[in-house]
């Protein structure tokens, strides 16, 4: 059965913001980093299981390139795009971050 990926609002906000954050600092670099993560979160939507657990019932997978994870999770037949963080991130922030969406 295949689930429905929904890509919440803050991971909309969150790849927006990442994005602006690479154009400004060269042109086509923020497009490049959103095709980059367009890739993963396909994948995932393909392979919702591929990646591990790290924190209660989220997945992490980490994008190649650019220093940034993007965080999920599966709840009942659908796959939430939860977010994105730069893995400079402090963890426990992530993870308090995660709880409040």
């Amino acid at each position: 059965m295949k689930l429905e990926l929904i890509i919440t609002s803050d991971a909309y906000l969150d790849l927006g913001q990442i994005v602006e954050w690479y154009e400004a600092r060269k042109r086509y670099l923020g497009i490049e980093f959103a095709e980059i993560a367009n890739e993963y979160i396909n994948r995932i939507g393909k392979n919702p299981l591929l990646y591990n657990c790290v924190y209660k019932d989220y997945r992490r997978a980490l994008l190649k390139r650019f220093p940034y994870k993007i965080y999920y999770k599966v709840v009942e037949n659908k796959i939430l795009i939860i977010g994105m963080f730069h893995n400079s991130r402090d963890t426990k922030t992530i993870f308090d971050i995660l709880d409040r969406r």
